[in-house]
């Protein structure tokens, strides 16, 4: 019996620093789900997003940002990004539920407490990658 796993994550468009994030009323969210089947995590988050958005996801542009066991869902739960170079449209229908913010955007939504820490630790970790790549370019 394999191990359920919880997982989360967002699409980042680097040059505009902008995440995706969708809202399930009345909180916006990441996307997220739960493995299937003995997948690893960024399986799961690979499969989601494909399945939520219709992104599909190359393995090189997903980044973990962390994981730590989750109370409210009894389950290790693991956080990831995926870096986009364009973004992508979405049907109209789906605009009141998809939007793009910027991190300091996301201070103001309705959000649960986890997923505020959980995008919070999201952009240090993606900015400390940023300095990383400046220091070594």
């Amino acid at each position: 019996m394999h191990k359920r796993l919880l997982v989360s994550g967002f699409l980042y468009h680097a040059k505009t620093e902008q995440i995706l994030l969708h809202q399930i009323a009345p909180h916006w969210s990441m996307f997220g789900g739960i493995s299937q089947n003995g997948e690893s995590a960024q399986e799961v988050f690979t499969r989601i997003m494909q399945e939520l958005i219709n992104v599909k996801l190359q393995a090189k542009h997903i980044y973990p940002v962390y994981d730590y066991f989750s109370e409210s869902a009894h389950k290790v739960h693991y956080i990831f990004y995926a870096e986009i170079k364009s973004m992508p449209t979405f049907p109209m229908e789906s605009a009141s539920i998809l939007s793009w913010f910027t991190f300091k955007q996301t201070i103001k939504l309705a959000v649960r407490e986890e997923t505020k820490h959980d995008i919070i630790i999201s952009e240090r970790v993606i900015k400390a990658q940023a300095r990383t790549n400046a220091l070594t370019a």
